[in-house]
């Protein structure tokens, strides 16, 4: 704790916030060889992370972020187990969210799960950053973290259904991230400078008015509309022909009855039983009140 206070004390520039990973032990696997270990999300590893993150944040007095930064989960159930361990330790610490969707990319596929899958497990409501990077294949097929090569078309798909889902927060600005730490890039700036044209692109895609379907989309409305035209037809089996005969069709007589509820600032229940009594006086009853308005316009006919 207190080398990474001074390191972020020695900066010329001064530090905004405090990223780090969540990793595991770091005396195995990756941690072994001085890189980054996988986060099981055990009871102690979820203690431990609460406790660092919670004192990081008080003593630094700066907003801290975690990262996913496991690579090699074992099967689904352990990818989701970790991330909802993850959102308790957000939940629980105040802490924002770095997701890494190289990393998301690499543990889904290595896993054999498809990867789009893994986006329903991140609590986007937490999340302060998204990183891209690239992706290398093994000689034994296992997907690595590549931040030499230019990001994987993968990790820009898993990104371009992150904005076109709105899964982002609305109510701040998350940072896009491009990932390229390797002095390799200086023999392919064309590509370096792509990635991040590309990037800023879907920022402002994400971010412009109307850029993306904005506000509650009511699927079902035209369905269960349908459906009740055709309830109703069944319920009160005369009033189609007796409609027609005085030549008003039965779905416009439907319809003049349905915006005549909403005039009423009224809604549409199939039984006055499924409403509490105290909102009674709120709704018609479906084939009583169709009923009652047929006879009236009908009568006019």
């Amino acid at each position: 704790m207190g080398h990474l206070l001074d390191e972020a004390a020695a900066r010329t520039t001064a530090p905004v916030s405090v990223g780090v990973h969540v990793t595991g032990d770091r005396a195995v696997g990756g941690g072994s060889f001085g890189l980054h270990s996988h986060f099981t999300g055990t009871a102690e590893e979820e203690s431990r992370a609460v406790r660092f993150l919670t004192r990081l944040g008080r003593e630094s007095g700066l907003p801290v972020w975690i990262e996913n930064a496991n690579c090699y989960s074992a099967g689904a159930r352990g990818i989701l187990d970790t991330w909802r361990c993850v959102s308790r330790i957000c939940e629980t610490t105040g802490a924002g969210l770095i997701v890494d969707l190289a990393h998301l990319y690499i543990d889904a596929v290595n896993c054999h799960m498809p990867e789009e899958l893994l986006l329903g497990a991140v609590p986007w409501s937490e999340v302060a950053e998204v990183h891209l990077s690239g992706v290398r294949t093994g000689r034994d097929g296992t997907l690595h973290d590549g931040h030499a090569e230019a990001v994987h078309e993968g990790v820009w798909a898993l990104l371009d259904t992150v904005v076109h889902q709105r899964l982002l927060p609305d109510d701040r600005p998350v940072q896009i991230v491009v990932e390229h730490a390797d002095a390799r890039w200086t023999d392919q700036q064309d590509l370096y400078y792509a990635d991040f044209a590309r990037a800023a692109a879907v920022a402002a895609s994400a971010s412009a008015p109307g850029g993306v379907p904005g506000g509650p989309h009511d699927y079902g409305a035209e369905h269960c509309r349908g459906y009740l035209r055709q309830l109703c037809r069944t319920w009160i089996p005369k009033l189609p022909e007796a409609s027609e005969q005085r030549g008003l069709p039965y779905a416009v007589l439907f319809d003049a009855w349905v915006a005549d509820v909403r005039e009423q600032g009224k809604r549409i229940v199939l039984s006055l039983e499924e409403v509490p009594v105290s909102e009674r006086d709120g709704v018609v009853v479906a084939k009583y009140d169709l009923l009652r308005f047929a006879k009236e316009r009908l009568a006019s006919c």
